[in-house]
């Protein structure tokens, strides 16, 4: 069983997820919480520290087509590590491939084509949750992270630019979560909603996941 969720930077989305996975197998359920491993992201994000003294200059100093096609690769190298085996365990994804690699396609207005051709080779998450968040409660959280500081892609002014590309990813992709707002509500408020979300997901598959005893 594969459970999605997405939002925005500053939504939650790392929080819940691993939340989320403790009440899993508080439960007795295998679950993991993961996400790509971001190898090449990682490399760009190196090289510009090298070359430019910042490793989140990648936008504006990389080319932006080049950037979200690195995103990719790491995408297919999670789809091979985690997503094609997951029968009888629960996988988490702090973050989902249209949300995470279309949604940043159109903030940097990099063609989408290719994103959308390589959807069909992934499943289809069987959970997928977007935790909503506005772009200016999403900045004040992010300004109370101690690791990773804020960097220079995670102004207001990009969480707004991120926000509308989630909009446009479901209005051109017919992504359909199921939206969670984390605006004004506590932390135990939404993660029971996912958990909600998870485990009536789970009443209609025992077969397929079962609690260990």
């Amino acid at each position: 069983m594969i459970v999605a969720i997405s939002g925005i930077d500053g939504s939650g989305k790392t929080s819940v997820s691993q939340a989320l996975g403790v009440t899993l197998r508080a439960r007795g359920y295998d679950a993991e919480v993961c996400k790509p491993r971001y190898f090449a992201n990682h490399t760009m994000q190196d090289f510009c520290a090298r070359e430019f003294g910042d490793r989140y200059l990648y936008h504006p100093k990389l080319n932006s087509t080049m950037y979200v096609y690195g995103v990719i690769v790491d995408w297919m190298d999670f789809l091979a590590e985690k997503l094609l085996h997951h029968e009888g365990r629960v996988i988490i994804c702090d973050r989902w491939y249209l949300s995470d690699v279309f949604s940043q396609a159109v903030l940097y207005e990099v063609d989408t084509r290719p994103i959308l051709d390589l959807t069909r080779f992934f499943p289809r998450p069987d959970v997928s949750l977007e935790l909503v968040t506005s772009p200016l409660v999403a900045y004040e959280r992010l300004n109370l992270r101690v690791e990773p500081k804020i960097h220079c892609n995670e102004t207001l002014e990009c969480l707004v630019g991120l926000s509308r590309a989630f909009e446009e990813t479901r209005r051109l992709t017919g992504w359909c979560p199921t939206r969670i707002q984390t605006d004004n509500q506590t932390f135990e408020d939404v993660l029971a909603r996912a958990s909600t979300a998870v485990f009536e997901e789970l009443e209609k598959a025992p077969a397929k996941i079962e609690a260990i005893a």
